[in-house]
């Protein structure tokens, strides 16, 4: 289950693959079609679980404060494992001082809003057996990662932190005060699979607005 980004979100983070990827050997990047921000993972479902899924998106969109809201793209992270690490965009969680980033600090705590009543829900109508994980809002920009060998003695954090400092080059750029801000406007029950044997594709199988 899913947030997805508008073309000029994926246009971002798309942006910001074209910045980090030279950096990386071996990394998978996700595909432009197949960015998104993940709510909850469920694994494979069927029908029934597939209809108290929607019950409890339906439920949860009913809950919470039903405009729609924005988060703001906050800095480049990872998560490093043995075999190549998860690199990732998350999201500004409070930001600097100032009014520019008042909006952004409301939106992430409606997305955990959102996110926490979608797990009580999903629980109540049986399409979990257990609570939902900690949310880690972030949306997956490459796995398999490694930086090249010749970048490899400065270390990750050296490298994140350099990105972060070309991230926010690329705004002022841009003309932004921040960052560029993805709305949340529904949420979607995602189909992974791989067509005829192809590529991995996220497959929009039904949408909740909010």
């Amino acid at each position: 289950m899913a947030a997805l980004p508008d073309e000029g979100v994926r246009d971002e983070l798309v942006a910001v693959q074209n910045m980090t990827l030279p950096h990386l050997d071996h990394a998978r990047p996700t595909s432009r079609g197949n960015l998104h921000l993940t709510l909850a993972f469920l694994g494979e479902l069927d029908r029934e679980r597939e209809a108290r899924t929607l019950e409890a998106m339906r439920r949860a969109a009913e809950n919470v404060r039903t405009e729609e809201f924005a988060v703001e793209l906050g800095p480049v992270g990872c998560f490093q494992k043995r075999r190549g690490s998860i690199l990732w965009q998350g999201f500004r969680e409070d930001g600097a001082e100032g009014r520019e980033h008042e909006g952004s600090r409301d939106g992430m705590r409606r997305l955990a809003e959102l996110r926490a009543t979608l797990g009580m829900r999903l629980l109540e109508s049986g399409a979990i057996p257990e609570p939902l994980p900690p949310f880690s809002p972030h949306m997956t920009l490459a796995r398999g990662c490694r930086l090249r060998k010749e970048e490899r003695e400065a270390g990750m954090d050296a490298f994140l932190a350099q990105m972060n400092e070309q991230l926010a080059t690329h705004s002022l750029r841009a003309g932004r005060l921040g960052a560029a801000k993805m709305r949340i406007d529904a949420m979607s029950l995602m189909w992974s699979h791989h067509p005829d044997g192809g590529a991995l594709v996220y497959t929009e199988v039904a949408r909740v607005s909010l």
